[in-house]
């Protein structure tokens, strides 16, 4: 097998591949990860990723991410302020 099949969203017509990939179910956005889904919450809402500073991450999915890194996950998530959450 070649890569990841789908992952779908319930509510929405969404699908992604990355394992690390975070999807929002209160706007169904999709994010390359934490960092990225965690910049678009303030306040306990939802905003438009790309009023905070994201990109369309460009993966052959629809889903936003950090700009300047090819790709579009926050500075190297494995060291990451995230990092301690990270799979094995």
């Amino acid at each position: 097998m070649t890569g990841n099949p789908p992952i779908r969203c319930n509510g929405c017509d969404a699908t992604w591949t990355a394992l690390g990939a975070c999807h929002c179910t209160g706007c169904h956005e999709t994010f390359t990860g934490l960092t990225a889904f965690e910049k678009h919450r303030r306040d306990g809402h939802c905003h438009d990723p790309a009023s905070v500073g994201l990109v369309p991450a460009n993966r052959g999915w629809t889903g936003w991410g950090w700009p300047g890194h090819p790709d579009r996950t926050y500075p190297d998530d494995a060291t990451g302020p995230h990092a301690s959450r990270s799979e094995p």
